[in-house]
């Protein structure tokens, strides 16, 4: 159940900016008074809303009823009561509207969602797109799950389906020659009849990186510390970068230039070597790694 939001004054009935920002708390008194005091209509969004209490009784709310009256507690459960069914219904059409856009078939979503699906060494039920489960445990079936990752695109009508496993540090790897063939044979039994597909399964990439790092005089000669920590740096953005997430040459200068000690830094230049020629990335430039970065050398 959802009780914290945003909280008002009680005095003006604004904002609450006695902290100098906006308030966080348990916000269900202050929506079941809403509800009670509003008349129809007030609230725009849902207009059917609101039971104008005021007008009903001809007065104030706290002037007809004390807080631990029975009738302010009843109208406190039934206003707590519809803001909650209200909640449920939201929470529950979000989910069946993700439930009915992974179960439509043949778009691209749908082969990600099959992609992960494959199950290494097992064939297909007869005219299915199905396993069977039958003698499997959940950890069963994980393990022979080796598509980690699957990014679906198209382009002049060609299927361009990214694949990787997952290492034991819980990074993108190379699909095995076995499990790419057993892969690329399982999609041509579930794919649609004339749809072109091309599977990419590719090695990281490599990048080369030139970067000028400018830092006090005073630390010129004795910056071996600071160099491993630029080191641990430049790794954890190039490492984090997602799946088929762009590269992006600021980012890095973004994460360098807040390392203690680095004046102004400047990428030189930063070239990557990836399915086609190496190319080189201005700073203002976008990449998508084949299949992320690969460790960097000393």
């Amino acid at each position: 159940m959802i009780t914290k939001g945003i909280l008002l004054d009680e005095a003006t009935g604004d904002l609450d900016l006695s902290k100098g920002r906006m308030s966080l708390g348990d916000c269900r008194s202050q929506t079941a008074e809403i509800l009670l005091l509003a008349e129809q209509g007030e609230i725009k969004e849902y207009p059917n809303l609101g039971l104008g209490i005021q007008h009903l009784l001809g007065g104030n709310f706290e002037e007809q009823f004390s807080q631990v009256s029975l009738e302010s507690i009843l109208f406190y459960t039934f206003a707590t009561a519809i803001w909650l069914l209200e909640k449920l219904f939201y929470e529950h059409r979000a989910e069946i509207e993700e439930r009915l856009a992974d179960l439509r078939p043949h778009t691209l979503r749908w082969y990600e969602l099959k992609a992960k699906a494959f199950r290494l060494g097992q064939k297909l039920l007869h005219n299915s797109d199905k396993y069977s489960d039958k003698n499997l445990t959940p950890q069963d079936i994980k393990k022979l799950q080796v598509v980690k990752y699957a990014v679906a695109s198209e382009s002049k009508n060609v299927v361009y389906l990214k694949v990787a496993g997952q290492n034991d540090k819980g990074k993108p790897r190379l699909l095995t020659a076995d499990e790419y063939a057993d892969f690329v044979h399982y999609i041509s039994e579930i794919k649609d009849a004339g749809v072109l597909f091309d599977i990419i399964n590719k090695p990281a990439d490599k990048i080369k990186l030139e970067i000028d790092v400018y830092v006090p005089a005073s630390l010129i000669g004795a910056t071996t510390e600071l160099e491993q920590e630029l080191k641990k740096e430049v790794e954890r953005v190039l490492y984090e970068l997602p799946f088929d997430g762009r590269y992006r040459s600021s980012d890095l200068l973004t994460a360098i230039e807040k390392v203690d000690k680095v004046e102004v830094a400047y990428i030189r230049s930063s070239l990557t070597q990836g399915r086609e020629a190496r190319q080189p990335f201005c700073p203002w430039r976008l990449a998508t790694p084949q299949l992320g970065i690969t460790p960097l050398k000393n």
